[in-house]
């Protein structure tokens, strides 16, 4: 599966010192499952610019279609803006929409749930 993560310091900006983590978690009836912990770490001094973002990849295995509507991508992390003096905080959480067929932000208290579970997890990004 790849996910395209495109993340910058603001409109017609760049991002700079990008250090990002992905993780993938599972939706299920007790609560959420860990499919593939926070990984795939930026190597030092990658700058984005506005119009590119990282592909982050995974290899889940067995994956079917019909985990799709269950799955959240969580990337963690942070990045400096143009003067590399501001430290921006990176956590966003999304889910596949089948509607449309692509990733979006979770809201609501779907984002709360998954946000307190993933909390809840050792922290490995800065």
């Amino acid at each position: 599966m790849y996910f395209d993560i495109p993340y910058c310091a603001g409109k017609n900006a760049n991002a700079h010192n990008v250090k990002l983590l992905a993780g993938v978690f599972l939706k299920t009836q007790d609560g959420y499952e860990t499919l593939c912990p926070f990984s795939d770490e930026f190597p030092d001094g990658i700058s984005l610019s506005y119009e590119q973002g990282k592909s982050m990849n995974f290899t889940l295995n067995p994956l079917t279609p019909d985990h799709l509507p269950s799955m959240l991508i969580a990337v963690k992390g942070s990045f400096t803006g143009e003067e590399k003096k501001v430290k921006h905080t990176v956590f966003d959480v999304f889910k596949y929409s089948t509607v449309n067929g692509s990733w979006v932000r979770t809201m609501g208290a779907e984002d709360s749930a998954a946000r307190k579970f993933i909390n809840s997890l050792p922290d490995r990004c800065t």
